[in-house]
């Protein structure tokens, strides 16, 4: 294989991976963008439970995740839901007071703020963004060999 060929394929698996890191932190920030734009409406609620999901990973090795479920009043009506994300470890205690936002249009849809504060949001913009140089520089070199 040419050293051309082997440029322009470095080049097209760091233009990939890159794009897929910081698309997905960038995906995942509008999605709560838009999640802040709808629920306006603060209130208080309780974990009333943290559940597991099972699964299996790629290897087929049991994973889980843990999932907390609120109880909280909206626009005069009850609701009990689970949360968007879940972790390794609860993220609160069953029957913790927390604040959460919901939409005064649907009282179903709504967020809790703790839930969506992801350190490793960054991390995956900056080993993206150097996956996205590395690839300008190899697009740079492979120009240059021509």
């Amino acid at each position: 294989m040419s050293q051309k060929r082997v440029a322009i394929l470095i080049f097209c698996v760091f233009l990939l991976v890159g794009s897929v890191l910081v698309g997905a932190v960038f995906l995942t920030e509008s999605k709560y963008r838009k999640k802040q734009e709808r629920c306006t409406m603060k209130t208080y609620g309780i974990v009333s439970k943290a559940a597991p999901y099972r699964s299996r990973d790629i290897d087929h090795y049991p994973h889980e995740t843990w999932y907390c479920f609120y109880q909280y009043e909206a626009g005069g009506r009850q609701y009990e839901k689970r949360g968007a994300f879940g972790r390794s470890r609860p993220l609160f205690e069953v029957g913790q007071k927390v604040a959460l936002f919901y939409n005064p249009q649907d009282g179903e849809d709504f967020y809790v703020p703790q839930e969506w504060q992801f350190r490793l949001g960054l991390l995956l913009k900056i080993i993206g963004s150097v996956f996205l140089a590395i690839a300008v520089l190899t697009a740079a070199i492979a120009v240059k060999m021509l």
